[in-house]
């Protein structure tokens, strides 16, 4: 049957991970304490069954950090702008708008 060895055919889609929640070494380093090394990570996985490199370790941990940064750029910053608003006072906040204003006329004039 297809020259497998043990005479068992396994299709290659078979071999991947479909659904299989929790089993895999990325799914097992993130349950790992952030605080814990790389090599100790590694170590755990190995008495585990699994295999990988430290180098997953640093990739996985790295790309959670990444998607648990709030989002940069123009909507958080208005975010971020509104919540001043709102501490500050609407009054207040447009007499600051007006301060920043002013000032900006005074450096374009020169």
């Amino acid at each position: 049957m297809c020259g497998e060895p043990s005479g068992l055919y396994i299709p290659p889609m078979a071999t991947k991970r479909l659904g299989r929640k929790g089993t895999g070494a990325s799914d097992f380093i993130r349950k790992q304490p952030p605080d814990m090394k790389a090599r100790e990570v590694v170590e755990a996985g190995r008495m585990a069954g699994l295999k990988f490199s430290p180098q997953l370790v640093y990739n996985v941990r790295g790309s959670t950090k990444k998607k648990s940064k709030p989002a940069a750029g123009r909507a958080s910053t208005e975010a971020r702008f509104r919540r001043l608003v709102v501490e500050l006072g609407v009054t207040r906040a447009n007499e600051l708008v007006s301060d920043v204003e002013a000032g900006m006329k005074r450096l374009i004039a020169g």
